[in-house]
């Protein structure tokens, strides 16, 4: 397993046009759509990681990637055999690369005034919110919900599985970033 996380004010002009040059007419048209520069940069961004990881794996150029989607929209490399996994938030993008399915997300820590607790499992929720304090609330949900989402991913499921998946139940391997204002958790 590998991994890298790039702030996207740090990706260049050039390396921006050249990786958005290398996407399918589709997704250039769905970056086109985006009103936010931010969210352009972010997919553009998660794009360029997914062709170096890819090409570094693979032993391939970043030209020569192309990438189709599963039945609940999970992107895959065609006829590469390397898996990876894309997610941003905020100023951050993470790509995570393995030789079998992986899951990755991201998520900015924020401060939440309404929980969605209701896709939690009662362990979760005793966990998130049994911190003494707001802030440690707000990590743990993030903790928890990166966990999650990054679950639903490596099986390459539709978000509505999130409800019925126990992070305390599963038995892969998983990693945690954490910044003071971001984590990120991968699962292969």
């Amino acid at each position: 397993m590998n991994y890298k996380v790039v702030n996207i004010n740090s990706v260049s002009k050039s390396d921006y046009q050249y990786y958005y040059s290398l996407m399918s007419p589709e997704k250039k048209a769905r970056v086109d759509r985006y009103k936010s520069e931010v969210d352009k940069m972010r997919s553009v961004t998660g794009e360029m990681l997914a062709r170096i990881m890819i090409s570094e794996a693979c032993k391939t150029n970043p030209e020569n990637t192309v990438f189709n989607y599963g039945k609940n929209g999970k992107p895959y490399a065609v006829d590469l055999s390397c898996e990876f996994n894309i997610s941003h938030s905020g100023d951050y993008v993470i790509c995570a690369i393995n030789d079998s399915p992986i899951g990755a997300d991201i998520e900015q820590i924020r401060n939440l005034s309404v929980y969605p607790d209701i896709i939690f499992t009662d362990k979760e929720k005793e966990y998130v919110f049994g911190a003494d304090n707001e802030a440690e609330i707000n990590k743990r949900f993030f903790e928890i919900w990166t966990f999650k989402e990054a679950i639903i991913k490596l099986r390459g499921q539709a978000l509505s599985g999130l409800k019925e998946t126990d992070c305390f139940n599963y038995d892969g391997n998983r990693e945690i970033i954490a910044t003071e204002d971001y984590i990120a958790t991968i699962v292969y």
